[in-house]
């Protein structure tokens, strides 16, 4: 039996090993982490509120919280695959073999999903909450509900990151939380979610300034003063309170696989290494347009679909569709519809912000827990 290796259980490498093993190979799904947690739970750490398969989970803990979030790792094993949690250290496509904290994993078929890290970089003030991380998402929005005036700023420190609109989410439920606080969110992109053109930035903006949000774009950092940023355009913002993007990069063995995020065929997902394909964040697809596509969840599991066809043989092509929901506060979120191999160049749709849409986003995460790891 053809033994596939899926590195990564996140969208990418969850949609691939399930995939794989319903085509009827031996799958082994390794990941260092032992239970799995959507990164849009972030933003609802952020503004208070902790909804999920359980519902409203505001107030009764951890066990609450995990119950509606958080999912075991070994549970996929209902599928048929074998989880091994286990660090990875290298990936040597020569001998067909990966070197991981629990001894190498030869395999017939590599599927690479290791994702994006991300860190604070040194230097950075070390009051700064890193609203990628739950914690960190949590401890922004506890202070900030403290707040009845001053400045919040959130700053994304390079491009590219995970999920283009979480940083303007971020701050419009920043403002719902605290209405007399000034938010400001800071990224480097030339306007948001800039592979889809001026046209769609300019909508994007102008829905979080109606949520009463200064935007500031093209702002690179080039260094801190007490309670102030400075940016390579000689201007600075002064903050009270600080919510981070990071730093994204590829991880190690990624890196030393490929020099970077890891180059892919965008129709196929094969990298330039025999038996190994890549999906999700660790991967660099590039568009017709020559910019590469958003690191996104919702692409991910696509790119994981498609992976695992093109393995079994079957016809495979990815599509390049993708949506996504933007949270605006007071209880709404707006449906945004990517179309990043249109013809023409990617194009978008994004929807008025409603109650159906925020109502839709919490499907989302729903409907894929129930899939992968059972009611």
């Amino acid at each position: 039996m053809t033994r596939a290796l899926v590195l990564g259980a996140g969208f990418g490498g969850i949609s691939a090993a399930i995939a794989l093993r319903q085509g009827g190979l031996d799958v082994t799904l390794v990941d260092e982490r032992p239970s799995f947690t959507m990164g849009l739970v972030n933003l609802w750490a952020l503004s208070g509120e902790m909804h999920g398969s359980a519902g409203d989970s505001r107030g009764r803990g951890d066990d609450a919280f995990n119950a509606s979030h958080r999912r075991p790792l070994d549970a996929l094993e209902r599928h048929g695959l074998r989880f091994v949690q286990a660090r990875v250290d290298a990936i040597d496509p020569a001998h067909k073999s990966v070197a991981t904290s629990a001894g190498a994993l030869p395999y017939d078929k590599l599927v690479v999903a290791l994702g994006a890290h991300t860190r604070v970089p040194e230097g950075w003030p070390r009051e700064a909450h890193d609203i990628y991380t739950l914690e960190g998402a949590r401890a922004f929005g506890e202070q900030l509900a403290s707040m009845r005036s001053g400045r919040a700023l959130v700053l994304a420190h390079s491009m590219p990151f995970k999920c283009p609109p979480a940083p303007y989410e971020a701050a419009m439920l920043a403002k719902a939380r605290a209405p007399g606080v000034e938010v400001t969110v800071a990224t480097p992109e030339p306007h948001p979610i800039p592979v889809f053109g001026p046209a769609a930035g300019a909508q994007m903006r102008a829905m979080v300034e109606t949520q009463g949000v200064v935007v500031r774009n093209g702002a690179t950092v080039e260094g801190f003063d007490a309670g102030r940023v400075r940016f390579t355009d000689g201007s600075s913002l002064a903050y009270d309170l600080l919510g981070v993007i990071p730093q994204h990069v590829p991880p190690a063995p990624v890196a030393a696989l490929g020099g970077g995020f890891l180059e892919v065929d965008p129709v196929t997902l094969r990298t330039a290494h025999a038996d190994v394909w890549a999906v999700g964040d660790c991967t660099l697809l590039k568009l017709p347009i020559g910019k590469p596509i958003p690191k996104a969840g919702v692409l991910a599991e696509a790119e994981g679909l498609v992976a695992a066809a093109d393995i079994l043989g079957q016809p495979a092509r990815f599509a390049g569709l993708g949506t996504c929901y933007v949270e605006t506060g007071h209880g709404r979120a707006a449906e945004g519809r990517g179309a990043f191999l249109a013809e023409g160049g990617p194009r978008m749709e994004l929807s008025a912000p409603s109650a159906a849409g925020l109502a839709a986003k919490r499907a989302f995460e729903t409907e894929r827990l129930a899939a992968w790891f059972g009611g």
